[in-house]
């Protein structure tokens, strides 16, 4: 299956900034984010964001279906990293745990839910292990996880995958490429359209702009969008034809 103009959010259950989320309002038409079936969201969603998920714009993704190949895919590529630092593998690995270490994700019941019980228990066992000088607490596993769980689901419905933090944002495609990231701590949030250097609002110049304004700009511009979201996804897909880029 795949999806046109939608971007899968992730590790998180709810958004983590407003102004990141009005930026991909006005680029994407509907954004997924990963809820188990049993969880209800939307009791603590603020009352926009309720708004935006009975609009059909956040859209509630049940990760059951994904969660095998996910944790296969913890088990062999990911654990074997952690207990030998060593390989060359663990480079790439070890690359996105210096990322995510110092973002908050809270490895709650909610995210237990969306891995096997077994892969938990695997979990547990290598909390406080060390890969290189950095201590592997239970919140960097799980969110090398979610990292696996969301390429899982990205892949399945064709949509893109990206993080309101920096370290999830720029790491989140890494199994796709099996090369150390080597990236540059940055302060702020990438936004992709950046990277083609479109003039693309960014998160920071929205924090004036209202929630409602973004919606009605989304409105009555909706064909207009439709054609730049797609001229920029041709772009996408041509320079994933090229070797190189001089």
């Amino acid at each position: 299956m795949n999806e046109t103009g939608v971007m899968l959010y992730y590790p998180y259950l709810h958004f983590q900034d407003i102004h990141w989320l009005k930026a991909s309002l006005l680029y994407w038409e509907s954004i997924r984010r990963i809820v188990p079936r049993s969880i209800e969201p939307e009791l603590e969603d603020p009352p926009a964001i309720k708004d935006l998920v009975s609009e059909g714009i956040i859209v509630n993704t049940d990760p059951t279906s994904y969660i095998p190949k996910a944790a296969d895919d913890f088990t062999k590529r990911i654990i074997p990293c952690i207990d030998d630092a060593s390989s060359k593998a663990a480079e790439v690995v070890l690359e996105v745990v210096r990322e995510i270490e110092y973002v908050p994700l809270s490895l709650d019941v909610t995210h237990q839910m969306k891995m096997p019980e077994s892969l938990w228990l695997e979990m547990q066992k290598r909390e406080g292990s060390n890969m290189g000088q950095h201590e592997l607490t239970i919140d960097v596993l799980g969110g090398l996880y979610m990292i696996c769980l969301a390429n899982q689901i990205s892949e399945g419905i064709g949509a893109i995958m990206q993080a309101d933090t920096v370290g999830y944002d720029k790491c989140g495609t890494y199994l796709r490429f099996g090369q150390p990231i080597n990236i540059a701590r940055e302060t702020s949030i990438p936004h992709g359209l950046f990277h083609l250097e479109i003039d693309f609002p960014s998160p920071e110049q929205l924090s004036g702009v209202s929630l409602a304004s973004i919606m009605d700009f989304r409105a009555k511009y909706s064909g207009e969008r439709d054609r730049f979201r797609q001229m920029v996804e041709d772009i996408l897909t041509h320079a994933r034809t090229l070797d190189s880029v001089p």
